[in-house]
């Protein structure tokens, strides 16, 4: 659980927030509490080998998508999760089977018996490499496809000032 660790593994890269993100954030109330932390980025900044520097725009002049610190998401959308009764969250847990036909899911927890829970909705948001999505291409009819970026990235951390 991302709120009680000492020190949260994984991506730490913000994450781009478009209009499709902020309408799911306001479906569900949360909307607000989270773009107000956001930076509007309104192009991204690309620099070649050679030292070429261009900007490729994010939509139209007076559009942009945000930046939003991706580790206060998740901890903004857990603690709201919780407040439902009928959400169940499972942490240091693994996933090692899904059955669709009949909505089940068994999880592992390490030194412990698999325990097989029920479910009306999956949501996987494991990342790309995720264990949902591999469950899921055991069943048939299911397509999915896996592509590399031809470029890196590196990530720059700029703290704000005094204040600000």
């Amino acid at each position: 659980d991302i709120r009680v660790a000492s020190f949260a593994r994984g991506r730490s890269i913000n994450l781009a927030l478009s209009h499709r993100g902020r309408q799911a954030l306001r479906a569900v109330e949360m909307e607000e509490q989270i773009v107000s932390k956001g930076i509007p980025m309104r192009a991204r900044r690309i620099h070649t080998p050679s030292g070429k520097k261009y900007s490729i725009p994010y939509g139209k002049k007076n559009q942009y998508i945000l930046s939003v610190d991706r580790a206060n998401l998740n901890r903004e959308l857990l603690t709201a999760a919780e407040k439902y009764s009928n959400t169940k969250l499972y942490f240091g847990h693994k996933l090692v089977g899904c059955n669709t036909e009949l909505g089940t899911l068994t999880i592992k927890r390490s030194g412990q018996q698999p325990l097989e829970v029920t479910y009306d909705l999956i949501v996987g948001c494991d990342g790309a490499f995720s264990t949902v999505r591999k469950q899921f291409m055991r069943q048939t009819r299911f397509n999915y496809s896996h592509e590399y970026i031809p470029h890196g990235y590196m990530e720059l951390t700029i703290p704000p000032k005094d204040g600000d």
